[in-house]
């Protein structure tokens, strides 16, 4: 089985810092887990563009699968009202 690397953007990383430690910890449990199976679990395509979406409790993982490299990168982690807006 094909396990994907995560690679996280400046701005997600720095977003993930700012969210409380219980959010931080399951987030990062998710993400984790993406590794082995990106598009199964609770996740979605987004609409109009080429992203995904994983949804934790509150908060939204939007991140890009690329394939031939076997990575994962995490663009965006925010709550819920505020993940979809650029």
């Amino acid at each position: 089985m094909k396990t994907y690397g995560i690679e996280f953007t400046k701005s997600a990383r720095t977003e993930i810092k700012k969210l409380p430690a219980k959010a931080q910890k399951g987030i990062l449990s998710a993400i984790s887990k993406l590794a082995e199976s990106p598009r199964r679990g609770n996740v979605r395509p987004m609409t109009g563009v080429s992203s995904w979406r994983l949804r934790v409790g509150d908060y939204r993982v939007i991140y890009d699968i690329h394939d031939k490299k076997l990575v994962i990168v995490i663009i965006r982690v925010r709550h819920r009202k505020d993940a979809y807006r650029s």
